[in-house]
């Protein structure tokens, strides 16, 4: 009963990671989107008065939007490795989880074998039905 806890248990906390994992890769894919819309449509709201100073404006906003492109592009790489660290974890947990299965399946083997011919307790009937 013990066993069944800590296995349920750990598939709960396998469930919860997969989850957390789904939810940060959707919001990754909206930040990706949110990023490319914004690199797309973002010269033509802050350049409204470019013409009016000539290159001056339009270096500044270049620099503006590297800036910009920079600190989204550092905040998805976070996001990237928090993900991938993430799945490593996740699969961690489960090797665990299937070692774990594993053992015990053998422990449980090893206490309630089924009764063999050359297991000494199938003998011993044996010899008591001899006597």
């Amino acid at each position: 009963m013990v066993e069944t806890n800590k296995e349920a248990q750990k598939k709960h906390e396998w469930d919860a990671l997969v989850a957390q994992v789904d939810i940060l890769s959707k919001r990754l894919m909206e930040l990706e989107a949110q990023a490319t819309k914004k690199n797309k449509y973002f010269s033509l709201r802050e350049c409204k008065n470019g013409k009016k100073h000539g290159g001056v404006q339009n270096d500044e906003v270049l620099s503006l939007i590297q800036q910009k492109i920079k600190a989204q592009e550092k905040v998805l790489n976070e996001m990237k490795e928090n993900i991938e660290m993430l799945n490593e974890t996740s699969t961690s947990n489960s090797m665990t989880i299937h070692l774990q299965d594993a053992q015990i399946g053998h422990l449980i083997l090893g206490r309630y074998l089924p009764f063999a011919e050359d297991s000494p307790i199938y003998t011993m009937a044996d010899s008591e039905d001899e006597d």
